[in-house]
């Protein structure tokens, strides 16, 4: 019987290590496919970035050519301090359009800085119409140039006005 219980423990042994060398195999498949798993979902996540750059991006170029349409708008309600005599004529030209007589000048000037916009005060006479001169008013408030009507008076008749317009007109520093 001792030759038996030497063939079942060295049959017991083999099979012990046979099942160690399985499981110890087994084990690092294991890990292996855990770590390209790993790999595989971090590559998942970086084409998951890229695709919502790709996105951004295009969204962005989109919004770029719409920002165009906006810089240029900002641009013409926001002339340069030395393009203010544009102003000027264009302001003399809608009195022109509506028929009246005018006068124009600018007063005092604040410069602004990098977080504010610099203004120059100016003041308008016109002489005309009652009518006119309202629509020269509203003409003026809807020309696309930011500024801001500190005073306004008419007097007169229907057809003989008389009138002031004091304001700011706001300009970019350059």
């Amino acid at each position: 019987m001792t030759q038996f219980k030497k063939k079942i423990l060295i049959n017991s042994g083999l099979v012990g290590i046979i099942l160690i060398v399985a499981m110890t195999c087994l084990y690092v498949v294991i890990n292996k496919i855990d770590i390209i798993n790993s790999e595989i979902l971090g590559i998942k996540a970086q084409d998951n970035a890229r695709l919502l750059q790709i996105e951004e991006y295009t969204s962005l170029s989109k919004d770029g050519e719409k920002s165009e349409e906006y810089i240029a708008a900002i641009n013409k309600a926001l002339p340069a301090r030395d393009d203010l005599f544009v102003f000027r004529s264009q302001m003399e030209q809608l009195a022109r359009k509506r028929n009246l007589r005018s006068g124009f000048s600018f007063g005092s000037e604040t410069h602004g800085d990098e977080k504010t916009l610099g203004n120059a005060s100016f003041n308008i006479s016109v002489e005309g119409s009652l009518s006119s001169a309202i629509s020269f008013i509203k003409d003026m408030e809807n020309s696309g140039y930011l500024i801001n009507l500190s005073r306004t008076s008419i007097i007169g008749s229907s057809d003989n006005a008389s009138g002031r317009i004091d304001g700011l007109i706001f300009f970019k520093n350059e």
